[in-house]
């Protein structure tokens, strides 16, 4: 029985998928209560003929295409709304979360009953990287009240039940502020969380697109993003 679902959205990452399907398989083992669900988010690389065919048998692993990238939030939800079990979550597909990090978020939720999100913590960042990642911390916290760390860090696992609280409190957003979202959401709901610590590992294949790429990358998120904690509300949905 599926007891647990992931969706890994992925963009242009016909170079990692090899790397990506193998370090799920491997740290899968012979586990079956697991689903990894692959979403082509509107690909042009040629990954949804690749993709297809490392996964040839193994069904533990499901894809969707989506024939035109909307963003990369509508990717995600795209997956979490065909996941059937009754613990969802997400992470990237660039290889900078291992595989591995993920099953021990999923098993941690496995083994508590309680309503719980429970995230990454990421270790081993650029300076850089975390400067910016305080930045939008403090942005956030200016805004609506709550500091929120680590908002791009990945995995985010939860319960359905987490999930629908949270969907039905206001529309998500389809582009990078997704993961803004879904915690703030999830703070002003009450819900607790935990953090594990993960490795993040340098990108070895591909382009980021979103707050891990390059200085451009980075001001082009910042400049849809903070018009978007700007709307936010402490304990509100929009």
């Amino acid at each position: 029985m599926i007891k647990a679902s992931v969706v890994v959205p992925c963009f242009n990452e016909k170079d990692n998928l090899t790397e990506l399907i193998g370090g799920f398989q491997q740290a899968l083992k012979n586990r079956q209560d697991i689903k990894i669900i692959v979403v082509d988010n509107g690909s042009t690389d040629g990954s949804s003929q690749f993709l297809n065919s490392l996964i040839l048998g193994d069904r533990r692993f499901h894809t969707i295409r989506i024939e035109h990238n909307q963003g990369y939030g509508h990717g995600i939800l795209t997956g979490l709304n065909a996941c059937q079990s009754e613990i969802l979550g997400w992470t990237h597909g660039d290889l900078q979360t291992p595989p591995a990090d993920v099953l021990q978020a999923i098993d941690i939720l496995l083994q508590n009953q309680k309503t719980l999100l429970v995230r990454g913590a990421r270790k081993q960042r650029p300076w850089f990287e975390k400067f910016f990642s305080l930045g939008m911390s403090f942005a956030t916290l200016l805004r609506t009240g709550f500091w929120i760390s680590e908002i791009n860090a990945q995995p985010k696992i939860f319960p359905r039940e987490l999930f629908d609280q949270v969907m039905g409190r206001s529309r998500a957003p389809f582009d990078f502020s997704f993961d803004l979202f879904f915690v703030f959401q999830v703070r002003c709901l009450g819900f607790s969380e935990k953090f594990i610590s993960v490795d993040f590992l340098p990108r070895i294949n591909g382009e980021a697109k979103g707050s891990g790429g390059s200085l451009k990358a980075k001001m082009k998120i910042i400049r849809r993003t903070i018009p978007y904690i700007w709307r936010l509300r402490k304990g509100k949905g929009k």
